[in-house]
């Protein structure tokens, strides 16, 4: 289902929200289910609809959309690309199967998910940054070794498959950590009968409790390519150990062919790159020489890579362990129900609806965060942020509802001078936002913020509001701030604001069942 939805994604020019996607999506509790999928779209804002359609209307569906058929494996969801009177259908595997509109409509149940397509060109996906430089500055080594030392045909040749070898290596560890390249996934599943990660993920690449069939070509190519760039007589050395290697890439691709019955082609491409330098090798075998000081630069350069490596492994391992045991404990975390059983309704309801706070947002919402604020608490400019950019990314579900906690009345906190001015703005209609974000967001000082808002006159009715709220925290025992009150509801406080978005739906659907 995920590749299913990473190409219809890709198609309607999502792609740069895919790996927050499939965060979401695989650590959302009721996964691998459609509602997971439409509610992750949701907390993305990404618009959506599924829906059982009638099989007679499938000539008046878009172009492309998601189906639900029937396959040998079951019920499957695949990537529908619709023409006049044929349809190609993906299921994900890079399995392309062309029907009519007749044949494919006895294989459709009916249900489909179609997503709007992106307009917006700045959120189409951009370039991994950090992988273009970390090319650039392998490219800029591979050129500058072979300007250094000048042109020899067998010396560019062994280089330019030691670069290329580095670079597949890395992809290779990439689809193991499952952080594939878009272009290397295509190739590692073109078909059917390919798939890098059945290959890369089997038991069977297991040599020992340590070493893995995927740390042979990223220390070997490596190391070719450091010797290589460094030290200009390692050739010979590259070459012999190409030569010994080809058993195991002959017992590499018998796997592949014999056990495990699908081909990894990454693993392919470094087979074919080892057998070609070895054939370099003998080829040029009088001229390409193993010397003692090549010997010696060269192991030097293999223990000084196996020393960075298998550290650097165990913790792209524990990282990796990590993350999967993030997406369990957020799964956990995101039910639902859980989130009801730890929030706890606020006392005093109708008096905190008679109250009267700084409205932000779209007056048409259908939910109200509350937060409770004091201008001297630090932990309350963060609160504010995050909730004004909540509401900004969520406008038609839920605004902002901003009350004060603190006591007037305390002549001796310096503060108190903030609220009052700020509750009289409001009051008075005046610019509140500027005004709160000067505070809140761009923090000037209590001189600063005076001396640009403080207000000719704090009206009583502006004090009587203040202590009305202050009187409503102290009722709930609220002796601290900030307070983050969904509705009538307290946050839990095992939950930051940013995740209410995971709860949004359920949230409004709750309250349309309660009116």
């Amino acid at each position: 289902m995920i590749s299913v939805l990473k190409k219809y994604l890709e198609h309607n020019r999502h792609g740069a929200l895919i790996e927050e996607f499939k965060d979401i999506y695989l650590s959302h509790p009721n996964y691998p289910s459609l509602f997971s999928v439409t509610d992750t779209l949701d907390v993305l804002r990404i618009e959506n609809m599924a829906a059982n359609v009638p099989k007679n209307q499938l000539e008046n569906l878009p172009e492309h959309f998601i189906a639900s058929i029937q396959h040998k494996d079951g019920e499957i969801f695949v990537f529908v690309n619709k023409s006049h009177n044929t349809i190609v259908y993906d299921t994900g595997n890079d399995e392309k199967h062309t029907l009519t509109i007749e044949e494919f409509r006895e294989l459709w149940n009916g249900l489909i998910l179609a997503v709007e397509k992106n307009e917006k060109t700045t959120d189409i996906k951009k370039s991994n940054i950090k992988s273009t430089v970390s090319l650039g500055l392998l490219s800029a080594v591979f050129l500058l070794s072979n300007f250094t030392y000048g042109f020899d045909i067998y010396e560019f040749f062994f280089r330019t498959l030691s670069f290329i070898g580095l670079l597949t290596s890395i992809f290779i560890l990439l689809e193991k950590n499952e952080n594939g390249n878009e272009l290397v996934s295509k190739i590692c599943s073109f078909n059917s009968k390919t798939s890098c990660d059945s290959v890369i993920k089997s038991k069977d690449s297991r040599i020992t409790k340590w070493l893995d069939f995927t740390d042979l070509p990223i220390l070997f190519f490596a190391i070719s390519f450091i010797a290589g760039s460094l030290v200009n007589l390692s050739f010979g050395i590259i070459g012999l150990l190409s030569l010994v290697s080809l058993p195991i890439c002959l017992y590499s691709i018998y796997l592949q062919k014999t056990k495990l019955k699908k081909w990894c082609m990454l693993c392919l491409i470094i087979s074919l790159l080892i057998f070609t330098q070895s054939l370099l090798y003998l080829l040029n075998i009088s001229s390409l020489g193993i010397t003692l000081t090549a010997a010696l630069h060269y192991l030097i350069i293999a223990m000084a890579c196996s020393a960075i490596w298998f550290p650097l492994k165990k913790i792209m391992s524990e990282r990796k362990d990590l993350a999967d045991k993030n997406k369990e404990l957020s799964r956990f975390k995101r039910d639902f129900n859980l989130f009801e059983f730890l929030s706890s309704e606020v006392r005093e309801q109708q008096q905190l609806a008679s109250l009267k706070p700084i409205y932000f947002g779209n007056p048409e919402a259908s939910l109200t965060l509350r937060l409770f604020l004091s201008p001297s608490c630090g932990h309350c400019h963060t609160a504010y942020q995050k909730a004004n950019d909540f509401i900004e990314k969520y406008p038609e579900k839920i605004r902002l509802a901003v009350y004060f906690n603190l006591n007037i009345e305390n002549s001796e906190n310096p503060y108190v001078p903030i609220a009052k001015n700020l509750e009289q703005i409001h009051l008075s209609n005046g610019n509140i936002t500027e005004a709160i974000n000067d505070w809140h967001v761009r923090n000037l000082s209590i001189e600063e913020w005076l001396k640009k808002w403080k207000q000719e006159i704090i009206s009583q009715e502006a004090e009587t509001e203040l202590n009305k709220q202050y009187e409503w925290c102290v009722k709930n025992k609220f002796n601290y701030t900030p307070v983050k009150i969904i509705d009538y509801k307290l946050l839990p406080k095992e939950y930051e604001l940013e995740e209410i978005k995971y709860f949004l739906s359920e949230l409004e659907d709750q309250k349309t069942a309660i009116i």
